[in-house]
């Protein structure tokens, strides 16, 4: 899991969250890769790994819990603070239970999987 530092921007989408500082995780996916023998030649078989992203959000006027309740196969857009970085996850859905907004901070979290993460180009 890699943890993002700082302000980062998540597009779910094409809707723009904002995140508290230093609370987004990423797990980029990927394949899991196994070793196996047959004659005598080594060979091996990859099985797909979800990405994984986790943040805490802020509920702003133009925050929608619910289109980010009824994620499923959208597409996600990690925009770090560095020039150029962003990360772009696609057939993300929403995982776990239904958010809840903190009356008192107006705070939420969020975890999406999806198909691995594509790094920048």
């Amino acid at each position: 899991m890699a943890k993002f530092l700082g302000n980062v921007k998540i597009k779910i989408d094409g809707q723009l969250v904002k995140t508290v500082p230093d609370s987004v995780e990423v797990d980029f996916g990927g394949y899991a890769r196994a070793d196996q023998m047959a004659d005598d030649t080594f060979n091996y078989n990859a099985k797909p790994i979800a990405s994984m992203l986790e943040f805490e959000g802020l509920v702003t006027t133009d925050t929608s819990i619910s289109a980010l309740n009824d994620l499923e196969q959208g597409t996600v857009e990690v925009i770090t603070d560095l020039p150029g970085i962003t990360y772009k996850m696609t057939n993300a859905t929403r995982m776990g239970d239904a958010i809840k907004v903190s009356s008192s901070s107006g705070r939420f979290r969020m975890q999406v999987k999806g198909d691995p993460i594509v790094p920048p180009s």
